[in-house]
């Protein structure tokens, strides 16, 4: 019985004795199913293989897919900001405009007792400068034809008188310098007013009866006018439309003709 007890407790002892020691032996970890491919590091636990362990002391290179990109490249000097263009009648400022309008002239004065009749047969060509977004100067040429009959007509003429139907012209012209101030500097309609001075030349002429007439007259001749500038479309010619007061107080014609005063309506074109 005593032997017994004993045999039990020796084999129990071995029992535990054997199993602290299976546990303090180390397991080794299992081989891995496959090895890392190349470039990738090995999972956790593993030791890394050749060639992936950082240097003692160098911290790790950074990875090349999030590296900075290189800075763009300057091209010439910075940008700066572009001025907008001059608006209204300061666009024109140091260029020149030609014009040409139909001329539709009312005779005045003395001269309507010779020709009275509203005349279309005229024409003006003229150069303007832009000194000024409101202020131009120029030169222009313009020409007029004035033609009438006056039935039972007595014009004394040398020596005696003449009674009959007359059938009376005047062709004037002129030389001109122009001056004009504009009211407004922008927008789709701009007023002037203007003023022009120069030298002027007319023939007179009267048939009646068997008897023709005729005289060439010269004088200085000054106007002025008022008109207005209509844009009709962004660089397109402007519409001028205007009228104008000319006087040359020297033209004379058969004693009945002191001077020749005028108004004309003009209707035309500046072209830029």
């Amino acid at each position: 019985m005593t032997k017994t007890l004993v045999s039990a407790a020796l084999f129990t002892l071995l029992a535990v004795s054997g199993t602290a020691g299976a546990q303090s032996v180390p397991v080794p970890a299992p081989a891995p199913l496959y090895p890392p491919a190349p470039g990738y590091p090995p999972p956790p636990g593993y030791p890394p293989p050749p060639g992936y362990a950082p240097a003692p002391g160098a911290p790790p290179a950074p990875s090349p897919l999030y590296a900075p990109g290189p800075s763009a490249p300057a091209y010439g000097a910075p940008m700066q900001a572009v001025p907008s263009p001059p608006e209204g009648t300061a666009a024109y400022v140091g260029s020149a405009m030609v014009g040409a309008t139909w001329d539709f002239g009312i005779p005045l004065g003395s001269v309507r007792d010779f020709t009275s009749h509203v005349s279309g047969i005229g024409f003006d060509v003229s150069l303007r400068y832009w000194l000024h977004p409101r202020f131009t100067i120029g030169a222009e040429v313009e020409w007029q034809t004035y033609r009438d009959d006056k039935p039972r007509t007595t014009y004394p003429i040398t020596n005696g008188a003449v009674t009959a139907t007359a059938y009376n012209s005047a062709q004037t012209g002129s030389l001109r310098a122009t001056a004009d101030f504009y009211l407004l500097d922008r927008g789709p309609v701009v007023p002037f007013v203007g003023a022009s001075v120069g030298y002027g030349w007319s023939t007179f002429q009267t048939a009646a009866a068997d008897i023709q007439l005729y005289d060439n007259q010269d004088s200085v001749v000054a106007g002025a006018e008022l008109g207005a500038l209509f844009a009709l479309a962004p660089r397109a010619p402007l519409l001028l439309v205007a009228g104008r007061y000319s006087a040359a107080p020297s033209f004379e014609f058969l004693k009945s003709v002191h001077d020749l005063q005028a108004i004309t309506l003009q209707l035309g074109l500046l072209l830029y």
